[in-house]
């Protein structure tokens, strides 16, 4: 009889792994020289392209992995959390874009949010 670890799928059984089509309002920022980056949330793995193409990264930056706003970023020199710290002059560009979409999205998410709420103010 093969042990069975019950905590060897606690994760994915508890967040449901990649399968975020009932999530919205995410942004999956995956730097990609993060030695964690193999674990991150893409719509199209940019690590099998890169196999495919001898090395060369083939996806875009910018992944729409569902139409509920769950997005998903590829920072090419991007290491772990390098778009939340602060801004350097040093930066590489794909990290002040990747802090540009971030930061369009959650203005976005907030003017919706404060819709809504005034919208509800009104029926109340």
């Amino acid at each position: 009889k093969e042990n069975y670890d019950p905590f060897s799928t606690w994760l994915e059984t508890y967040y449901g792994s990649s399968n975020v089509v009932s999530h919205s309002n995410i942004i999956f920022s995956n730097g990609l020289l993060d030695p964690w980056a193999a674990g991150g949330v893409y719509k199209d793995d940019p690590f099998q392209s890169s196999k495919a193409n001898n090395g060369i990264l083939s996806v875009p930056m910018f992944q729409n992995i569902t139409d509920n706003d769950v997005i998903a970023l590829l920072i090419e020199f991007g290491g772990h959390h390098t778009d939340l710290m602060y801004s350097n002059k040093l930066d590489p560009e794909c990290v002040i874009k990747a802090r540009d979409i971030e930061k369009q999205y959650i203005r976005k998410w907030i003017s919706e949010w404060s819709k809504n709420l005034e919208a509800q103010a009104i029926y109340q």
